[in-house]
């Protein structure tokens, strides 16, 4: 939600495909708390003007990004 709230809601929808592709991959439990933060994200990158179709858009391609990618992205690099 940080990376909405400055500006760049759809690396943020990304990042949240890329967060939960790995979560599952793990086979880890990601807790309550990571998904509600994930859901006020997406929910804030809506409000930010993300159509649903870029929304769908970003979350595959987070889906589809290695952990290295995914670190890269929110490194900003």
């Amino acid at each position: 939600s940080i990376l909405v709230r400055h500006g760049d809601a759809r690396r943020a929808a990304v990042l949240v495909a890329a967060s939960e592709a790995l979560i599952e991959q793990l086979g880890a439990d990601p807790g309550w708390w990571a998904h509600r933060r994930d859901q006020e994200t997406l929910e804030l990158a809506r409000t930010a003007g993300v159509d649903a179709e870029e929304l769908e858009r970003a979350l595959t391609e987070g889906r589809a990004l290695s952990i290295h990618e995914a670190v890269r992205l929110a490194l900003g690099e």
